[in-house]
């Protein structure tokens, strides 16, 4: 996984509509990068190793050295690391399947929250799932808690000089509309380097009475009843 190519191989095979679609009726977007359209739906943010390619996978891997077998399998063993309590074995089941379509070797090891997370800061994991709601709807609460260098949040342990200093610029800038701008910059060279396969936006689910016009609950799921509107 020290290897980029595995990483942007990983990434590319992982049918992320179809998992939005199968396990979640629809009620999820397939993630573009880390970055959710909710808080910036720039193009600029979107990775391009989040598409659906497994094609592109396979060749990646054969370039960097890592050709199919007869059976297909391509010698690279890697574990699916993830909180058994949670529900996120069909999650995480149909993903070792997209990613034994195109010749990785996967299992699968479950175990409980609190002894994940312990793993999780002591290094003891291959490939780890997590969630994250930032506690600012705002860019840099995406970026920094979970990619610069010795970050809390960056289990990855991902350390990029040049987007360090980035994010650090970016947090000097007043004027909003050109701090997006510097933190899509950043979020477009994370993305090159894939230290983290986004798999799909989170979405927030309710039901309304059809005499309501139109209610917003936010990126944080706090309801704004100053703006809602009676049919």
């Amino acid at each position: 996984l020290q290897d980029v190519n595995v990483r942007r191989a990983l990434s590319l095979a992982i049918n992320r509509q179809n998992i939005v679609d199968t396990l979640y009726e629809g009620s999820r977007m397939p993630a573009t990068s880390i970055m959710p359209t909710a808080i910036d739906d720039d193009p600029l943010n979107n990775w391009e190793y989040c598409a659906y390619d497994p094609e592109k996978a396979a060749q990646i891997l054969d370039d960097a050295g890592y050709p199919a077998d007869a059976d297909g399998k391509r010698g690279i063993e890697i574990t699916l690391n993830y909180n058994g309590d949670g529900g996120h074995e069909d999650l995480m089941s149909t993903i070792q399947l997209d990613l034994e379509a195109v010749g990785f070797t996967i299992k699968q090891d479950a175990v409980e929250w609190a002894t994940y997370l312990t793993n999780l800061s002591d290094d003891n994991f291959s490939l780890g799932r997590l969630g994250w709601t930032a506690d600012y709807p705002i860019m840099d609460n995406f970026l920094y808690p979970n990619f610069y260098t010795g970050a809390d949040n960056n289990y990855e342990k991902y350390s990029n000089p040049e987007a360090d200093a980035l994010m650090l610029e970016a947090r000097k800038i007043q004027d909003e509309e050109e701090r997006k701008a510097a933190y899509r910059k950043v979020c477009a060279m994370i993305g090159e380097d894939m230290p983290v396969i986004p798999i799909m936006f989170y979405a927030h689910n309710y039901v309304a009475s059809e005499r309501m016009k139109s209610f917003n609950y936010d990126a944080q799921t706090i309801p704004h009843f100053e703006t809602a509107e009676i049919a």
